[in-house]
């Protein structure tokens, strides 16, 4: 397995697509349910490139694109996408074990943390304290 995940990031699209299709392989072992619209939600969110609601992709793009998808086993969409001549292509993205969305063109989306999320304390802010012998987190911005 960690040798078709490291084949990912290879230059050749086709080794690119055998590690890809051993990877959903590998996923769809077992007893696991047919992909439905109720595994589209790991899909959901904000990412990098745009976002996923429902089984539609909402583009980052100048033209407000909107594509619906196909589930492709557990962890991979396939849609509809326009390139810059506006030519319509058929592309894939296969959500890896780090929660990247890696297309088959090329670009890798990150999920965009919610902005009503727990922010922790930054540690840069912080500084360890040991007056009782045991180290202590105290916060210096206060």
């Amino acid at each position: 397995m960690d040798g078709a995940a490291a084949a990912l990031a290879h230059k050749e699209r086709r080794t690119v697509e055998i590690a890809m299709e051993v990877l959903e392989r590998l996923a769809d072992r077992g007893s696991a349910p047919p992909a439905s619209a109720d595994a589209a939600t790991a899909f959901e969110g904000t990412w990098t490139g745009g976002s996923i609601k429902g089984q539609k992709i909402f583009w980052n793009s100048d033209d407000d694109l909107i594509t619906p998808f196909e589930l492709k086993g557990r962890s991979a969409i396939s849609t509809v996408c326009v390139d810059k001549s506006g030519r319509e292509l058929a592309c894939w993205a296969r959500l890896d074990a780090y929660g990247t969305l890696r297309w088959d063109f090329g670009e890798e989306w990150i999920r965009v943390e919610d902005s009503d999320a727990t922010v922790l304390p930054s540690l840069s802010s912080a500084t360890l304290s040991t007056s009782s012998g045991v180290p202590a987190l105290q916060d210096s911005s206060s």
